[in-house]
């Protein structure tokens, strides 16, 4: 039997873009400082988008719950796994994410994110997201890959080579 709706998952529903079921839904919603999507549960606290989206089709909150799309303002819940600390530091290591700096990106996808960017009212919407999400990074790359805030310390070494 379906869940009641509450204000709660009514109001998280209208902050993100639902796809298909296997696409990204993106949180729409205020971010925190690491790029999650932020969201004030009623009655209680503020918590990441991702992990309410979780918690809402679960029905439990896991210790850590991890992203097998790597993006970070998913809150799809097939998307979602739950896990530990030590599962999220072995994802992060197996998908190359762990620090900042691991983040590889090829001289052309550099090229092509600084071509096709389109800002949005003060460093926020435009095609960040869309990007991030194509370009498997988090929105803040984005931004600082197209406005030239950021080295090429994140091109891969492979790419570098060629040019």
């Amino acid at each position: 039997m379906p869940r009641k709706k509450t204000d709660n998952s009514l109001r998280f529903e209208a902050m993100f873009t639902r796809g298909g079921p296997t696409d990204c839904w993106l949180w729409n919603g205020t971010q925190i400082n690491s790029g999650y999507g932020h969201f004030w549960v009623e009655g209680s606290k503020k918590m990441t988008a991702h992990r309410f989206s979780f918690m809402q089709a679960n029905g439990y909150l896991p210790q850590v719950v991890r992203h097998t799309c790597d993006v970070k303002l998913c809150v799809n819940p097939r998307h979602l796994l739950p896990g530990n600390h030590r599962d999220n530091s072995q994802d992060m290591a197996r998908r190359h994410r762990m620090g900042g700096g691991n983040v590889k990106l090829t001289a052309e996808q550099v090229a092509d994110i600084r071509k096709r960017f389109v800002s949005g009212d003060h460093g926020r919407g435009g095609n960040r997201r869309a990007l991030a999400v194509e370009f498997g990074v988090n929105a803040k790359h984005i931004w600082r890959i197209a406005t030239g805030r950021t080295g090429d310390y994140r091109i891969s070494e492979a790419k570098r080579e060629d040019q």
